[in-house]
């Protein structure tokens, strides 16, 4: 468990973060019992009598007991014989298990590390990519209730100025825009130009995620210099 603590902005982005990831194990733990029912390993396996099975074949027993003492008397039904056995899996499959989640998990390590890689490894070819894409891309996202073009000086002064590494190894972009005007929409700044939705940095966070999806940086942070 991560614990966090940050700005509500902040705290937000790391909320959807950690919801991606829960929806991102449900759909593996999903997509590995369907690829275990599609090979027939769940269906073949022997187990006990399920509680629904165990109760009919009881009252089966009970029902026929007495006619069985019956002389000459001729009995025949469905299966009456409890099944109370443990589930065996057999060497092979838990090999074949193993060795698949093994090998899913070096895949799953190789591309983490890729991802983490790319932008870190090359911050000055990516820095180039990124601002290349952001005047156009800010422009398309200053719609209301955010910061609304008018001018373009906004958008044209918005870069990234450079790439480093977190701690645990997570690219972080560093950016800048011309803080004179438009710095007084920050949230928490001094006066009455900011009121949530029109913070510059919540829209180029916005742009810059927009842009490295195309990239597939991954998990990556940003951040104003």
């Amino acid at each position: 468990m991560e614990v966090f603590m940050g700005s509500q902005r902040a705290n937000a982005k790391e909320g959807g973060i950690a919801g991606a990831k829960v929806a991102k194990l449900k759909k593996a733990l999903l997509n590995a019992l369907r690829t275990l029912e599609n090979g027939g390993i769940l269906s073949d396996l022997d187990g006990s009598d399920s509680f629904k099975t165990a109760k009919i074949k009881k009252a089966r027993r009970e029902v026929l007991e007495p006619f069985k003492k019956v002389k000459n008397a001729t009995v025949t039904s469905k299966d009456t014989k409890a099944n109370n056995s443990k589930t065996n899996v057999s060497k092979s499959i838990v090999q074949k298990t193993i060795i698949g989640k093994n090998a899913s998990k070096k895949r799953t390590v190789r591309a983490s590390k890729a991802k983490k890689a790319g932008a870190a490894s090359q911050p000055l070819q990516m820095i180039g990519l990124i601002n290349k894409a952001l005047p156009d891309t800010v422009r398309k996202n200053m719609r209301s209730p955010a910061l609304v073009n008018r001018t373009g000086r906004f958008a044209e002064s918005v870069q990234v100025t450079d790439i480093v590494k977190t701690p645990k190894g997570f690219p972080s972009i560093g950016y800048t825009y011309q803080r004179n005007p438009y710095q007084v929409f920050e949230e928490g700044s001094s006066g009455n130009w900011a009121n949530g939705n029109r913070d510059p940095r919540d829209l180029i966070d916005k742009s810059i995620r927009e842009i490295a999806a195309q990239f597939a940086i991954g998990r990556f942070y940003t951040r104003r210099v």
